[in-house]
């Protein structure tokens, strides 16, 4: 129980930490539809997403992000659960133990992240050029992955981010991020084919 409230409080930090940004004055401007792609953030780096996908269905129902077999052969996870830690639908796998990994989404896509590392605010950060085709980040307020703890952020649309964060423990802290990247490519592979 005391894990899966700490996956729950780490999935909550990256939505702090998505939701953390530089204001600015000026007048809004409307958002780009769902699913267009608007290009890189020139202020941030952030690589574009060339072909957004249609998250609709897995934003609702996360859990089918994966199915169990492959939660199984990912990280020998064997319990989907629906959580809502994020401030919106995630999943979490877990094994018997209690350790696991949580898949949401998160708003304004990479920007947030990229943003947060340019002021120095993040201190683990590496980009990561493509994920199953789609760019990405592992990023965190704290390098925390030889405890078993790694996170990676997904632009699956230039509006939207798939947050892939584990708590797997510091006997397999050397595999955390190795988990969450596959975690996420089969994830990313999983909307592409819309089942």
């Amino acid at each position: 129980m005391i894990r899966l409230r700490t996956l729950a409080a780490l999935a909550a930090v990256g939505v702090v930490l998505a939701g953390c940004s530089d204001t600015k004055d000026g007048t809004p401007s409307p958002a780009s539809p769902a699913g267009q792609s608007s290009g890189a953030d020139p202020g941030t780096g952030v690589p574009p997403v060339e072909t957004p996908l249609d998250t609709a269905r897995f934003e609702q129902d996360p859990c089918s992000l994966l199915t169990s077999a492959q939660a199984q052969e990912i990280a020998g996870l064997v319990k989907s659960t629906p959580d809502n830690a994020q401030g919106g639908p995630s999943c979490q796998w877990q094994d018997p133990s209690g350790f696991g990994i949580n898949i949401g989404f998160i708003p304004n896509g990479l920007r947030n992240l990229y943003s947060q590392h340019k002021a120095g605010r993040v201190s683990y950060f590496e980009p990561v050029a493509s994920v199953a085709g789609y760019p990405g980040a592992f990023g965190a307020l704290g390098d925390v992955r030889a405890q078993g703890t790694c996170t990676l952020s997904v632009g699956v649309r230039n509006d939207l981010a798939m947050s892939v964060v584990s708590t797997l423990g510091s006997q397999r802290g050397a595999q955390s991020c190795q988990v969450v990247l596959k975690a996420a490519e089969t994830a990313v592979t999983t909307i592409k084919g819309g089942a």
